[in-house]
């Protein structure tokens, strides 16, 4: 994304200035042929543009960094959103904590050194376009429109007024494409932002769901080392029969281990830190383990999920299908993917319909040593499943096995509640995530919660109803943030597309004085202008549309998944955003020709001629 403004910034740059010298090419021959030197007029540029910078750059480090300073508070922690949790059912935001407005010197220092040497290197290509012309064709004006081989079009009944303005705009294609992409990079961006922001709300919702466990406002769960101790089902019945709570999704859990061959652990240094952790080499003898066998054995927590948070997990499908009704007939196991730095998501190179082998514990009341899964195989159930899917993420997740410390989102398999008890006789529950209905009183809610699991030993109640309300309210400014750049990049553009607009007016004042010396209407005139002016935006929703689709949203969605890693890309942007930006376009170009045709219309012709 940075790149993008470092590429928009410098282009809008180079188009403005080089606008603002072809206005004075003629005087810039003129004093070539008066004996300064190439060189002279080049340093002249150069110099002049540092002058200007010189002036802009403190000004806008102040004005920004004023802003800033108002806004700090608001912006606080836009990136940065972790939550304290209590076990008491409160929640503590450290971030909210304003720490104040810090003066980011490193980064001012390193944008004067870029802007200064990259407008010497604008005013370096400006000299270039000059020198393409000799100096009599530059001080006699822009004549690209005119051609040796000449054609009669009065004799055809064409539309004169239509000639000319193609012959104006068409002359020179290398100028036409310039302004093209002058005009489409900032619309271009405009809808990078916009997509980033849309793709940003549906990461934000998975990741409340998964990464966050915040996807319902309470959660009961057992905290034991024992896998035994567990919620039983009437208490599960009791919680649903609350009036108050409008779902309550029950889980269950194991342990297991994932038995591969050697040759699917194509990454063998993927369990590498987690091997080395002391956590689980005491309790587990490590999380991947060669077995000596030719395979290895991998640590995988084992969830069963009821209906509701089963068909949840189609937003984070990657591979296959979840249809509840198959998994339970076909005995079939959803399995989670392990995730790369760079976001790519694999699962050992097996995909849905492949069989995998796990094994569980036989007892969930079992010896600590049968977790490390190298005690007598009597002591394991060992079952083999077909993958009817692989997601990204689990939903409700453990804390007191794999997901501990500085680890989360560790490796997982999902099967349905009914699942668990057939294949490994669990009944019981180790996790109740609940969400109340709208505008019930959330300390009823928790009180009512609390006298239900109160005689349930080991369990622990929290009420994430204050998380979550400030993780939506960093949603919200992460939002008005890049919001806010898209529109102020939207604005930038639509002055730059007036800058541009005139300057292609400007560029042929001379030939429209002659073609107002020659007869034609002042209404005819305005139509003419405006039918350019409609022309140009209308190319430019053309260049827009094949840039963004065919280069910008490519790049938008290799950032996204490998760089900022969005759990997935799913959010297009909305089709009235696109068509405001198209229509935005044309209305723009349209305008800006036109007021500079008012301004040609009411001077005086002959003025304009001897121009």
């Amino acid at each position: 994304m940075l790149a993008l403004l470092l590429l928009f910034s410098l282009f809008v740059i180079y188009s403005v200035f080089n606008i603002s010298v072809s206005r004075r090419k003629a005087e810039y021959a003129m004093l070539q042929t008066l004996g300064i030197s190439e060189g002279t007029i080049s340093g002249t540029l150069i110099f002049e543009l540092w002058f200007l910078f010189f002036a802009g750059y403190p000004l806008g480090l102040i004005t920004g960094n004023s802003i800033l300073r108002l806004c700090g508070r608001k912006l606080n922690g836009i990136f940065t959103s972790k939550i304290n949790e209590t076990l008491c059912g409160e929640s503590v935001q450290n971030a909210e904590d304003y720490a104040g407005f810090h003066v980011p010197w490193e980064i001012m220092a390193a944008g004067f050194v870029f802007l200064f040497f990259a407008l010497a290197l604008v005013g370096f290509l400006t000299v270039c376009t000059i020198r393409k012309q000799t100096l009599v064709q530059t001080m006699g004006g822009d004549t690209s429109f005119m051609k040796e081989s000449r054609s009669a079009y009065s004799k055809r009944g064409c539309n004169l007024a239509n000639i000319v303005t193609r012959k104006f705009m068409f002359s020179d294609k290398r100028k036409v494409l310039g302004i093209m992409l002058s005009l489409s990079i900032g619309g271009c961006i405009y809808l990078c932002t916009t997509y980033m922001t849309e793709n940003l709300k549906v990461h934000a919702q998975m990741a409340f769901k998964s990464d966050d466990g915040l996807g319902s406002e309470y959660r009961v769960s057992v905290r034991s080392d024992s896998m035994a101790d567990t919620i039983p089902s009437t208490v599960i019945e009791e919680m649903k029969d609350i009036a108050e709570l409008a779902e309550v999704y029950a889980s269950k859990y194991i342990m297991g281990e994932l038995v591969i061959k050697k040759e699917q652990l194509e990454w063998s240094e993927y369990f590498c830190e987690q091997n080395k952790d002391s956590y689980y080499q005491e309790r587990y003898g490590g999380i991947c383990v060669d077995k000596g066998n030719g395979t290895y054995g991998i640590k995988y927590d084992v969830y069963g999920y009821d209906a509701g948070m089963v068909e949840e997990l189609q937003e984070f499908l990657l591979e296959g299908e979840i249809d509840l009704k198959k998994l339970e007939k076909r005995n079939q196991i959803i399995a989670v993917a392990n995730k790369d730095g760079q976001g790519n998501y694999n699962f050992y190179g097996l995909h849905p319909k492949d069989i995998v082998t796990l094994r569980v514990p036989k007892e969930l009341n079992c010896p600590a040593e049968v977790l490390k899964f190298d005690a007598d195989s009597t002591e394991y159930v060992e079952k083999q499943f077909e993958i009817a899917a692989i997601v990204s993420r689990a939903l409700a997740k453990e804390d007191n096995y794999l997901n501990v410390n500085n680890w989360s989102n560790s490796q997982s398999f999902i099967m349905t509640n009914q699942q668990m008890e057939d294949n490994c006789g669990i009944s019981g529950y180790s996790i109740v995530n609940a969400s109340p209905v709208y505008g019930a009183d959330t300390e009823k809610i928790s009180g009512k919660i609390l006298k239900t699991v109160r005689d349930v030993p080991k369990t622990v109640f929290r009420d994430y109803t204050t998380a979550i309300e400030i993780q939506k309210n960093y949603l919200k400014r992460q939002q008005l943030f890049f919001s806010g750049i898209a529109v102020i990049l939207l604005v930038i553009s639509l002055f730059h597309i007036m800058n541009s607009m005139n300057y292609s007016v400007f560029a042929h004042r001379r030939e429209y004085g002659i073609i107002r010396a020659m007869g034609i209407t002042d209404a005819g005139f305005y139509k003419m202008i405006l039918r350019m002016g409609v022309l140009y935006g209308l190319l430019a929703d053309v260049f827009i549309f094949l840039i963004y689709h065919l280069l910008f949203r490519r790049v938008m969605d290799y950032y996204m998944v490998h760089v900022v890693q969005f759990l997935h890309i799913s959010a297009g942007i909305p089709a009235g955003i696109f068509g405001m930006i198209m229509v935005l376009n044309v209305a723009i170009a349209a305008l800006a020709v036109m007021i500079l045709a008012g301004k040609i219309a009411a001077g005086d012709i002959i003025n304009e001629i001897r121009r």
